[in-house]
């Protein structure tokens, strides 16, 4: 189990709440960040990008403890929906210091933020610590965690064919429409020869990503999976970016 990890399970509920806020809007690329805060005070923000974030910080948050809600757990879609008022309501001065580089600049912003989102989630919520297994908090090989684990009944949604016509059935590329989305195939003659490895496609646009872009699974099916996965949360930042 990572520090991290262990820390927020050894937490009170509200103290998991605001970890999570915290160490998510921290953790946000330097491009998603001067988005939300903009080139100047209040100029060239791209607000589209705020149900991303708020919509990431409330999974992370949900990993933690559950949110009760009059006896009944808040979904994340509604946990997300509040995030992402906080941070649209937040000063336009203090979230254009979020991205600055100076780090007296930019600690206390984040950390006023992240104040702010906890405090109107304690509000209106009750928050229960979950109790996880160790075994679950802790990554597996591959890096995943084991609630991102591709489960046995998940399919590739897209199509797949072979990279090279007529050759054996160990190398694939995926396809969005006509648009190239990874790429999944065996590697012989090492030691992980019976993995299926993966990568995230590039659709000749800078991508932007929070996901990683390349790994490796047990199965062409969840290798498959893994990169559709990766695809669409790529695509959904993208989006909110106006960048595709």
């Amino acid at each position: 189990m990572s520090t991290i990890s262990a820390a927020m399970q050894d937490s009170p509920p509200s103290e998991a709440i605001r970890q999570a806020v915290g160490i998510h809007i921290s953790m946000l690329s330097r491009q998603t960040r001067r988005d939300y805060a903009g080139f100047a005070v209040g100029k060239r923000r791209k607000m589209e990008i705020v149900p991303f974030i708020a919509k990431e910080i409330a999974k992370k948050i949900l990993l933690q403890v559950v949110l009760d809600d009059a006896g009944m757990a808040a979904d994340a879609v509604v946990v997300a929906k509040r995030i992402e008022e906080v941070l649209t309501a937040y000063p336009e001065t203090d979230a254009f210091l979020i991205a600055s580089h100076s780090l007296e600049e930019s600690e206390p912003a984040r950390d006023e933020l992240t104040r702010q989102i906890t405090l109107d989630l304690l509000q209106a919520y009750t928050p229960v610590t979950i109790e996880h297994e160790r075994e679950c908090a802790a990554p597996l090989s591959n890096g995943w965690k084991m609630w991102e684990v591709i489960p046995a009944g998940e399919e590739p949604a897209y199509r797949w064919q072979r990279t090279w016509s007529g050759k054996v059935d160990d190398d694939f590329i995926g396809f969005d429409n006509d648009l190239s989305i990874g790429r999944i195939f065996h590697i012989d003659h090492i030691q992980q020869s019976d993995k299926w490895f993966w990568l995230l496609g590039y659709p000749g646009t800078r991508m932007r990503r929070e996901v990683p872009a390349s790994g490796w699974e047990d199965t062409m099916r969840q290798a498959a999976c893994r990169v559709e996965r990766c695809y669409k949360s790529v695509v959904e930042l993208n989006r909110a970016s106006k960048d595709i």
